[in-house]
């Protein structure tokens, strides 16, 4: 957490309780290293803690700022409350960097992919769950289109679908294919002749596709693995200490 100088507070104002705060501060983003003047949003004030708390976003990188005012418990009663500190937690936990949509994905699934991070973003969960389940329901009904999927079968649920998934798309045919070019790659830079040598886009493809192969393998298992253990944490009941 970061002190922020009261210097870099900007239109100062006082509620009806007497404590003073800025609506605006100059702030140095850590994700991106700008300097810009942040709105104070979400604004509340604890009266009986001394405390106030508001949000921002950085207008370059778009990263939300937590932000905390302590005031003086000392401040004799009638008279205008200062704040101690201003401070910021940089980066919040609680945030998704903006979903940077790809041409291979279908357009409303970008959209609704993009949707869910605004609304996690916001702190609209709720809303965010719902339409990261539509996305990815969407995904797997346009896998499943033509292979196992009717036209009547649209309203299956996300776990039929999932299920029809497995049986029905094959999951290997990427890696098998990646296998061949691999070989290719690999025998184009083994004959020391720099018209064998690989374009850089070429390398480019390449390193996306590995990036996209080792989250499969490694991120995914992780992720689910999280999942489950949040989902098991909220349905343990009231007194169950096992797991604390």
């Amino acid at each position: 957490m970061r002190i922020i100088p009261e210097s870099h507070w900007r239109n100062l104002e006082a509620d009806a309780a007497g404590f003073v705060y800025p609506h605006r501060v100059r702030v140095k983003c850590e994700e991106c290293d700008a300097w810009s003047v942040v709105a104070l949003e979400n604004a509340s004030t604890n009266a009986a803690a001394f405390l106030r708390t508001a949000s921002g976003t950085c207008p370059s990188c778009e990263v939300v700022f937590q932000f905390l005012l302590k005031y003086d418990t000392k401040t004799p009663k009638g008279n205008q409350k200062r704040a101690v500190l201003l401070l910021s937690t940089g980066v919040s936990e609680k945030y998704i960097m903006p979903h940077e949509g790809s041409s291979a994905i279908d357009e409303r699934i970008n959209k609704l992919l993009s949707e869910a991070v605004q609304s996690f973003n916001a702190g609209r969960y709720g809303e965010s769950s719902n339409q990261i389940r539509r996305a990815l329901e969407g995904s797997l009904k346009k896998s499943l289109h033509g292979k196992a999927l009717s036209d009547g079968d649209q309203q299956k649920t996300l776990h039929a679908l999932i299920n029809l998934a497995v049986q029905h798309v094959d999951f290997s045919d990427p890696l098998k294919k990646l296998a061949i070019l691999a070989k290719d790659i690999g025998n184009m830079g083994s004959h020391f002749n720099d018209d064998g040598d690989p374009s850089p886009e070429l390398v480019r493809e390449q390193i996306e596709a590995t990036k996209y192969i080792v989250s499969y393998l490694f991120e995914l298992p992780n992720s689910i693995s999280e999942m489950q253990a949040l989902i098991d944490d909220n349905k343990r009941p009231v007194g169950d200490l096992s797991k604390l």
